[in-house]
């Protein structure tokens, strides 16, 4: 993918994520191009919402590659794993809210939470968390954390006041 499609993308998904209803004009708008131009970009709306998911779900397939989840400690890996994904929160915004994903796209999330339980279960055994909730559960709530820290970031409530 080129750095300007990257651009775009982010751009368009930032619109969304800020208005789930945007419609293309509104979407060519925060683009800053025309709607024929946003159309030559991206076919329909549809396309682009499936470009989105895809694109949302291949940075965090390519995060969990990226990191050895196998290797330290589990609160260390937990860290690195939330730095690494950072830089992609209002992908992951759109994603959470996307309701429409795909099977392929499912099964590609399933295994990588399958291995983000993994790391909480041996977490576990080495007593760095708690044994009485589920790994499972655990992944639930890091995920709903992220999912809040990425909105206030999204819409400037975590900027730390002085």
């Amino acid at each position: 993918m080129t750095p300007e499609r990257e651009a775009s993308l982010r751009t368009l998904v930032d619109a969304l994520v800020r208005n789930p209803r945007a419609s293309m004009e509104d979407l060519a708008a925060a683009l800053g191009v025309s709607r024929a131009t946003l159309h030559r970009l991206v076919s329909s709306r549809d396309d682009l919402i499936r470009e989105l998911s895809e694109h949302a779900v291949g940075a965090c397939t390519k995060t969990f590659a990226k990191l050895d989840l196998d290797t330290g400690p589990a609160d260390k890996v937990i860290m690195r794993l939330v730095q690494a994904l950072t830089p992609n929160t209002s992908f992951y915004l759109f994603l959470r809210d996307a309701t429409d994903l795909n099977h392929a796209l499912e099964c590609e999330w399933e295994r990588d939470r399958s291995k983000l339980t993994a790391v909480f279960q041996r977490g576990q055994e080495d007593g760095l968390f708690r044994v009485d909730i589920s790994a499972r559960w655990m992944v639930d709530a890091l995920g709903g954390l992220l999912h809040a820290a990425a909105e206030a970031a999204h819409e400037g409530r975590s900027r730390q006041r002085t």
